[in-house]
């Protein structure tokens, strides 16, 4: 059995260089026409129950939705290091 593992949403997008106000927490990511399960706010805490490339499924409240691995704060360097190799950073040097 896995260890329970509380995470944080960061909303701070890397990819655009914007704080996003609202995370939508989806159904299923790939498929976000099916809707979404909860909206997040940053720096609010849930659960996370695995992940899957680069998506995590995570626990709030009793519901469960996926969202993108940049959106979870222990996470995000993993994904900053990812950006930085590709080229495609966008952050500001007092943000990394």
């Amino acid at each position: 059995m896995k260890k329970k593992m509380h995470v944080r949403i960061d909303g701070f997008d890397p990819y655009s260089g914007r704080m996003v106000k609202r995370v939508a927490l989806w159904k299923d990511y790939k498929r976000r026409q099916l809707g979404c399960v909860a909206i997040l706010k940053h720096n609010k805490k849930v659960q996370l129950i695995e992940r899957k490339e680069a998506y995590v499924l995570v626990k709030i409240h009793g519901k469960y939705g996926w969202l993108h691995y940049g959106f979870i704060k222990e996470l995000k360097y993993e994904l900053i290091k990812e950006m930085k190799k590709k080229g495609l950073l966008k952050l500001q040097k007092e943000r990394i």
